[in-house]
């Protein structure tokens, strides 16, 4: 198989955001329990998803993960919606890709040779209900390299030198 897609009915905790979150000196677990508690509803989908045939997907992949939010949120629900990309940090995709496609033996690892790139999107849906994030794995192709082997120029030349000579 050359790409799966999953989807996760849940929002990281607002203790995985990379702006600080629930990072606080108060509770030093929190971070590690939100990680935790992701990784368990990744793993939980791609079982709901593809159990008992889970698929492999050959390396080198590209990891595309897209979080659905409502940007008009609910104060003290204490999930992370981020409205940027960039705030998508390493505490949210840690969990998604060691439980969610590591553990299930999707990808062999998740160092430099299996994966190529991870894609990051926010998308702004309409209702809590549509809340959630997607995950496609799939095989990285990568684009053909051209070659010229100069045999356009070559054309080229020959036919501004025939051109030459017939109007000499």
């Amino acid at each position: 198989m050359n790409e799966i897609t999953f989807w996760v009915p849940a929002l990281p905790e607002r203790a995985l955001s990379a702006n600080g979150g629930g990072r606080s000196r108060r509770d030093p677990w929190s971070l590690s329990e939100a990680k935790l508690s992701l990784g368990d509803v990744t793993y939980h989908a791609v079982l709901a998803a593809y159990a008992p045939n889970i698929p492999t997907i050959t390396p080198p992949v590209v990891i595309s993960v897209t979080l659905y939010v409502r940007h008009n949120t609910r104060n003290g629900d204490g999930l992370y919606r981020p409205k940027d990309p960039s705030n998508i940090g390493g505490d949210v995709l840690k969990p998604i890709i060691d439980y969610g496609l590591v553990r299930h033996g999707i990808i062999p690892d998740d160092d430099y040779l299996t994966v190529e790139s991870v894609v990051l999107r926010v998308r702004h849906v309409q209702t809590l209900i549509e809340e959630g994030f997607s995950v496609s794995v799939r095989t990285f192709a990568p684009a053909p390299q051209t070659v010229d082997s100069g045999e356009a120029n070559e054309v080229h030349y020959a036919t501004q030198e025939s051109e030459r000579e017939e109007q000499a």
